[in-house]
């Protein structure tokens, strides 16, 4: 038995003439009594019947009889929709003499009976249904106030279903089994809930054959609180590296009920683990949807261990972790099960990162709108025989998942240097030289082992280099193992032989490739090293790649980091003045670039100060050496080791001294013109607009979704213009306006040129009323707006959208835009006019019985 009793001052109540509260004494439980007919017709009947779902309660009334009074209820049904109840038509059901009341049939389609919830409203006898309309409601297990959104002010009474079939609570949050009974997407395949097996400690979701259905099925569960950007950490256990290659996992988000969901794919952000049908596809990627737009998927190669071949044999242990904000999307995948404690605190193990993409792409990046976790496993295409052993199908295992508000805390490798120790290890040197690998530097920085020029000497070792492996494990270091490879032209399997070496007889925990190949012509060798170390000797074994200039993008997904500067430390002061790290880089984050600086002076500050340069240039791994790479280690290296991880060190500390605001949102309402303002008055914050028009974006005509359609029109050129307010402009860093036009454009901010694209000229008055050429339907462009610009209070963009010909337009023109502004934490604070408290005041006085009536009703449902 259920009840749930909720109670309401009687001077909130909207058109319920003297009612007090409404409760539910008895709500029917879905369990596995309950038999659900086979389809949704005729053949329901009997089973609704039987079993028709009768739910009671009873209305305390406070003036007034029973007689003036209704309940009409509705169920919350697993895709997020409520609906009327009994029926659509038949809407209330009347209080009898003792204010008791009951719906004795509540199912009424097959879904019924899984419902998650009930809320009943108490209204007017006569009410006649009119506003009552069905409407969708994305509703949260930690929102008991999820109500319908169309008869709000009634008193009601809501019954959340709790942990029941096809419901289920793990790790504090309410999870659904999704179901389709036909074809559905991903796929599309039918989605069986008796795949997926709920455990104490587990949820595993399997494709498999299914029962039910008599043909390949998938299983999937649904997180159904929105909980919102912030960073998300999961354990997954399956077979990643083995997948068929008609099969995928998923890890996303998904956004099924907001209003704007479809104009903004669903808020689809993916992990995904397949091939795609393609044997040779790389086997993982990071999407940020549309994944169809350039530069929004991102692949890289799932490790693979040595497996029999059956899909089943071997499984790994994954952490998932999504680091999400309105600026940045991080994806990291990595080996073994870490905490977000782990993650945050920055003691995942150094070799545990597999691959981590970062995309920057704030225009693109969804806001957090309804969108909510889902896992799932499915097959593409659907297909009555799978494509592999139908008796053990393919499984997928959850045992964790916590989430933080917070974004930009996830710091997955310690930092450090990679040290070329290309010593022979005299009993000397070792005593003499390797003593300053102190223990900040050592388990902070991977120390190249160099014993036969490019090869692994052979097994075993000899003495000395056996009691030099032993020396540097005793101190924790963690060594890699030297090869070459004759920019991309020595041959694979001899590359290979000296890789088995290392690993059977020197215990290293990774390869140094040196001598990289930086052209796209070499990929293949440095994929087939990749794909043979974490195949054969372990996902969890590094992969370093020494090109010394930034190689071909494609070479990255083949090195868990890449040294991308080599060069005489006299070079560096141009590098830094010059900026060379291409735009590509930005998407990665710091733990996959190394720089490495020789022949510098001994001081210790200098290379510290270099180190920290090459931080702020992206380079995560850095190191300088006095002298040439057999010179041996300088005794600083334990400063810099410590100087480097520093640089990165305590990113939730970091993070927190910057702020970012939106200061603009896409779809706002911006004030416009179709007529030239003639003269440059019209790009000054004084300038008087109240006579333009307004309207939401996108503003323009010929795609046919604009929020402001000016198909009548056709005009060859939009004048805009949008004001905001800053509370302080001292404390700037940059703003970004993300952009999108057609065919040209140029921004104004507070009278002054900030950028354009597509004009054959702009200045401080206006554009060419003509555009260079058509750009397409949806152009992208990002200005980088002037900090210095920027007043404190009242503040202007001016915008003019141009066609790219005025005489005859073409078929379509273009505007939305997103401004977002960074600044130093700190802001000082406002100091309110006398004006504005006055006014707070009356708006306090005015309100003071609403005040009241909220307070009193708290109290009372507490």
């Amino acid at each position: 038995v259920w009840c749930v009793v909720v109670v309401l001052c009687g001077g909130l109540v909207r058109d319920v003439r003297g009612a007090a509260n409404v409760s539910i004494a008895r709500f029917p439980v879905y369990d596995e009594t309950y038999t659900p007919c086979s389809g949704c017709g005729s053949e329901c009947a009997a089973t609704f019947a039987a079993q028709p779902g009768l739910v009671s309660g009873t209305a305390s009334l406070d003036g007034g009889t029973p007689a003036q009074f209704a309940v009409s209820a509705y169920v919350l049904s697993a895709n997020g929709f409520w609906w009327a109840k009994p029926s659509f038509s038949s809407r209330t059901v009347a209080l009898d003499a003792d204010g008791n009341w009951t719906i004795p049939r509540l199912w009424t389609a097959c879904t019924d009976p899984k419902a998650m919830a009930i809320v009943v409203f108490l209204v007017p006898s006569d009410y006649n249904g009119d506003t009552l309309e069905t409407g969708r409601q994305c509703c949260s297990v930690a929102n008991l106030d999820c109500l319908p959104p169309f008869v709000d002010g009634h008193p009601h009474a809501l019954v959340w279903r709790g942990a029941e079939a096809p419901y289920f609570l793990k790790w504090g949050q309410l999870w659904q089994v999704k179901e389709c009974s036909s074809p559905c997407g991903p796929g599309p395949h039918r989605f069986d809930t008796d795949l997926v097996a709920v455990g104490s400690d587990t949820v595993t979701v399997s494709s498999g054959y299914s029962q039910t259905y008599s043909e390949w099925a998938s299983g999937e569960v649904e997180l159904r609180s929105a909980l919102g950007q912030g960073t998300y950490v999961a354990w997954f256990e399956g077979p990643f590296s083995q997948l068929d290659p008609h099969v995928t996992f998923g890890w996303f988000t998904w956004d099924d009920c907001s209003a704007d969901r479809a104009a903004v794919n669903y808020r689809e952000l993916d992990f995904e683990m397949s091939r795609w049908g393609d044997v040779n596809k790389p086997g993982s990627q990071f999407v940020v949807q549309p994944y169809t737009t350039a530069g929004n998927l991102h692949e890289y190669f799932t490790p693979r261990q040595a497996s029999s071949g059956d899909n089943a044999a071997d499984t790994q242990r994954l952490t998932l972790v999504l680091d999400w904000s309105n600026t940045s999307v991080v994806f990291y995948t990595v080996a073994g099960f870490h905490t977000l404690d782990d993650v945050m605190s920055g003691t995942v193990p150094g070799d545990a990162l597999i691959h981590s993409w970062t995309f920057a792409d704030a225009a693109q990046i969804p806001d957090a709108g309804g969108a909510q976790m889902r896992f799932n496993v499915w097959l593409q295409g659907h297909a009555s025989e799978p494509f592999f052993d139908q008796s053990t199908g393919i499984s997928f295992s959850l045992s964790h998942f916590e989430h933080t508000s917070q974004a930009g805390v996830a710091r997955l490798r310690p930092m450090g240097s990679v040290v070329p120790l290309y010593r022979y290890p005299l009993a000397s040197v070792i005593a003499n030289e390797w003593d300053v690998l102190a223990d900040a530097s050592c388990p902070r920085s991977w120390i190249v082992l160099n014993p036969g020029n490019g090869d692994a000497n052979g097994c075993p070792m000899n003495s000395d280099w056996a009691s030099a492996v032993s020396e540097l494990a005793t101190r924790n270091c963690s060594t890699l193992g030297y090869v070459y490879s004759l920019y991309g032209t020595r041959n694979f399997s001899a590359v290979k032989n000296v890789i088995d070496q290392y690993f059977e007889c020197w215990s290293v925990d990774g390869i140094f490739v040196d001598e990289t190949g930086s052209g796209a012509e070499h990929v293949s060798l440095y994929r087939s090293i990749y794909e043979h170390i974490k195949s054969t000797h372990g996902y969890s074994k590094v992969v370093v790649l020494n090109a010394g200039i930034f190689p071909a993008e494609e070479t990255m997904m083949y090195g868990d980091t890449v040294v991308t500067w080599e060069n005489l430390y006299s070079n560096w002061a141009a590098t830094v003045a010059g900026g060379v790290v291409p735009a590509w880089a930005a998407t990665l984050p710091p733990t996959r670039f190394s720089m490495m600086a020789h022949s510098a002076t001994s001081s210790e500050t200098e290379a510290i100060e270099t180190v920290q340069q090459a931080a702020a240039l992206g380079f995560g791994w850095s190191y300088v050496l006095d002298g040439q790479w057999e010179t041996g280690i300088p005794s600083h290296i334990d400063s810099v080791a410590t100087a480097v991880d520093a640089a990165f060190a305590n990113p939730a500390t970091a993070a927190s001294k910057y702020q970012t605001e939106t200061l603009v949102k896409y779809g706002s309402t911006w004030r416009y013109s179709e007529q030239a303002p003639g003269s440059a008055a019209w790009l000054a914050a004084s300038f008087d607009d109240g006579q333009w028009s307004t309207g939401p974006t996108p503003i323009g005509f010929g795609e046919g979704d604009e929020a402001t359609d000016l198909t009548s029109t056709t005009p060859g050129a939009v004048y805009l213009r949008k004001h905001f307010s800053i509370t302080a402009a001292h404390n700037v860093l940059s703003a970004r306006f993300f952009l999108v036009y057609g065919d040209g454009i140029a921004v104004w901010l507070n009278g002054r040129l900030q950028g354009f694209a597509n004009v054959a000229e702009a200045n401080n008055t206006f554009a060419s009323s003509v555009a260079s050429g058509s750009v397409g339907d949806n152009a992208k462009l990002t200005v980088l707006l002037d900090a210095g610009d920027f007043v404190v209070g009242s503040n202007t963009l001016a915008v003019q959208v141009v066609d790219k010909s005025s005489a005859s337009p073409s078929e379509d023109l273009r505007f939305d835009g997103l401004v977002v502004l960074e600044r130093v934490a700190g802001t000082p604070p406002v100091v309110a006019s006398a004006s504005s408290v006055a006014a707070a005041l009356h708006a306090l006085t005015w309100h003071w019985w609403w005040w009241c009536s909220f307070v009193l009703a708290c109290a009372l449902a507490l």
